[in-house]
Order: C-alpha cells, then structure tokens, then sequence
C-alpha cells in the first residue's frame, strides 16, 4: 500500500511539474511575443518617420530648385512691366496639387496674386514681417501641412521684391 501512495504522490508531483512547465511556457511565449510584436511596431513607426522625413526632404528639394528659375522669371518680367506674364505663371502653378496661393510682394503690398481679394494689401495682414527679412531663398512651415516658399527678387544692386509661394499636403 505505501508504494501505491508514493507513486501516486510521484505521478501528482510529475503532473503538477508538467502543468507548471507548460503554464511557465505559454508566460514566456506571451512575453516573447509581446516583445516582438513592440519591437516590430516600433521599428514600423520608426521606417515612417524616415520615410516621412525623406519625403519632406525631397518636397522641399523640389520646391526650392523650383524657386530660382521662378526668381528669374519674375525679375525679367518686373523689368518688362509684364504682370500679364506674372499672373499667368502664378496661376498655372497653383493648378498643380500642393500649392496654395502665390503671391508677389512689391513696396510692402501684394502686387500679383493668386487670390485677387489680396492685391493691393499690405503684406504683414497676410504674411509674419519676418518675410521681409529673408534675403535668400527660405521655407518657412507656420503651422503643421502649410508651408512658405520666400523668393527675395533680386536686381543688380536692389531687392525689387519677393514672391511667397503658399504650399501644404
């Protein structure tokens, strides 16, 4: 009879031992997948900020090589009188997906615009003064999806103006 219940006591001790190597298994696993899984969403989150930052990378490449043939387009067209030619070119850009509104500042005041309600106003209702400052080509994002593209329009010895290409996603 004592063997009967030392068997018995080895069989629950080896059902009990295999019952906690399977509960400790199944722990592990969880905690290795949950590992995983954080690991791998993290590395997705960090693929979309280098794939976002790329992207920004490249508009703004695009958008600032766009700037200089612009800046000689209009400085020739501003010697020529020819706003006719200005207002063409500024509406046809905005057609393209992107672009907001462009505007040609000339004397503090909108001089050639996309949106017509703006000719004629001071520029600081529309745009921060600090646009005037910028003697470079500059983009300036404000807030979050809108950006502005600043052209300083440069003669030989003056600035005759700026243009401020608007643009978001």
């Amino acid at each position: 009879m004592g063997s009967k219940k030392t068997c018995y006591i080895v069989i629950l001790i080896l059902l009990i031992a295999v019952v906690g190597v399977y509960f400790y298994g199944t722990l592990k696993l969880n905690s290795y997948k949950k590992a995983q899984e954080l690991a791998f969403s993290n590395k997705i989150a960090q693929l979309n900020v280098n794939f976002d930052a790329k992207q920004m990378a490249t508009k703004t490449s695009l958008i600032e090589s766009l700037a200089v043939p612009l800046s000689y387009f209009v400085k020739n067209a501003i010697e020529t009188n020819n706003n006719q030619s200005i207002n063409e070119c500024f509406n046809e850009l905005v057609r393209h997906k992107g672009f907001k509104d462009i505007n040609l500042i000339k004397a503090g005041k909108v001089f050639v615009g996309t949106n017509k309600k703006y000719e004629g106003e001071a520029f600081n209702k529309i745009y921060p003064k600090e646009f005037t400052d910028y003697k470079e080509i500059t983009i300036k994002q404000i807030q979050p999806g809108l950006s502005y593209l600043i052209v300083p329009i440069m003669s030989t010895n003056a600035q005759l103006g700026f243009v401020v290409v608007t643009f978001g996603d």
